[in-house]
């Protein structure tokens, strides 16, 4: 992924707030400012942001949502795990509530005499009254008119509506949730600009597929990506730079090398070193006191959640990996033999591994149909802690 983080000590890793440094994503910000001109235009364009878990997936959308909000309505909520007449009650109760916010209470009791649904209209109005949809079809329904009406209060003041969802695969009931979002927007058609963004791992691209297929082409997946090795170093350097800091070079190749432009890996790293660095050269004694912490952060926060549903031979064919080192299939199956694996085992564990996400098969370049770990920070734990020889 390309976002940058401020490694200061007000900035704890995992935070969620948007770093006064935000560098890279300039192909993710791209796609999304053309989406939204799209949207302003009458013509909506909505996104499914796909990234594993910490690649900076909120505080992306919150960027989204800054860039957004110059001239348009946005809100943002974290989907938790609700049922679908839950999920839109919650919804339009936090949209209500920005309304206000951003427009006044004239402007709220405005669309509440505009909505025609009397439960709905109570709840936005803030007059007492539990707003609960007792179906999905209410739901639907209900946020549709929602939506048509906002949009006829505050069209005159914002050029669109935009939405942002995030971890939206967790949400309890998904399908029906995700068809609603989608049918309550298509109802609308050209009456009123709104845009949904939405955020999860991998497996709501996945999910989405199992759902309904035309929900993928509805809301078109977007993956993140990690930092490439230059963006990494800008990132290392230049937050360290405006906090009156400098690493050595050694130290800055040995923290990209270790976070393999993960975001949260690298955030994390260049956060303990910031902690124990008292000079202001930061040196390898003090990227090692850092990395130490660093990494047995990272180790109960993310790696050990990975590893747990790995089998020992899958952990143990993962070990012969090096980071950011492809593997032809032949290459690995030699290796595993070395350590008396049978081929049999190691072709088990190869796909499972690329079918469970650690690995991954190149499809294009001078590196195609070889076999990538993903995650270089695992290897360095099988490496440290051999669990899977245990």
């Amino acid at each position: 992924m390309k976002v940058v983080y401020l490694i200061a000590n007000i900035y704890r890793p995992g935070s969620g707030v948007i770093p006064p440094f935000f560098a890279g994503r300039e192909k993710e910000i791209r796609v999304f400012q053309e989406r939204l001109e799209s949207t302003k235009r009458g013509l909506p364009s909505h996104l499914a942001i796909i990234g594993d878990y910490a690649t900076g997936k909120t505080v992306l959308l919150k960027k989204f949502d800054e860039l957004a909000a110059k001239d348009c309505f946005t809100y943002t909520c974290i989907a938790g795990a609700e049922s679908t007449p839950e999920f839109f009650t919650s919804l339009i109760r936090g949209m209500s509530l920005k309304v206000k916010a951003r427009f006044g209470e004239t402007a709220l009791k405005k669309l509440s005499g505009k909505i025609s649904v009397s439960e709905l209209s109570v709840s936005v109005f803030g007059t007492g009254g539990a707003l609960k949809f007792e179906s999905v079809g209410q739901a639907q329904l209900s946020f549709k008119e929602y939506l048509m009406q906002l949009w006829e209060e505050i069209g005159d003041k914002s050029k669109a509506i935009i939405i942002f969802l995030d971890d939206l695969d967790t949400a309890e009931d998904f399908r029906n949730t995700m068809m609603t979002l989608r049918n309550a927007v298509m109802e609308l058609g050209d009456s009123c600009k709104v845009m949904i963004v939405v955020s999860g791992t991998e497996r709501l691209y996945e999910k989405m597929h199992e759902a309904h297929a035309p929900l993928v082409r509805f809301f078109e997946p977007l993956e993140l990506e990690n930092l490439a090795p230059d963006e990494a170093r800008k990132a290392i350097m230049e937050p360290a730079k405006n906090a009156g800091k400098e690493y050595d070079e050694a130290v800055v190749e040995k923290i990209v090398q270790y976070c393999a432009g993960q975001p949260y890996y690298l955030q994390e790293i260049c956060y303990h070193i910031f902690e124990v660095s008292e000079g202001k050269r930061i040196g390898m004694a003090e990227f090692e006191l850092g990395f130490d912490a660093a990494f047995s952060d990272i180790v109960k926060l993310m790696i050990e959640r990975k590893v747990s549903g790995l089998s020992k031979s899958e952990m143990k064919l993962l070990s012969f990996f090096e980071p950011k080192k492809a593997m032809t299939f032949t290459d690995i199956v030699e290796v595993a033999s070395g350590s008396k694996m049978k081929k049999s085992t190691a072709t088990t564990s190869l796909n499972r591994l690329n079918k469970k996400g650690f690995v991954k098969k190149i499809g294009l370049g001078q590196d195609k149909g070889k076999y990538l770990v993903k995650d270089s920070m695992i290897l360095i734990f099988l490496k440290k802690t051999a669990s899977w020889n245990q």
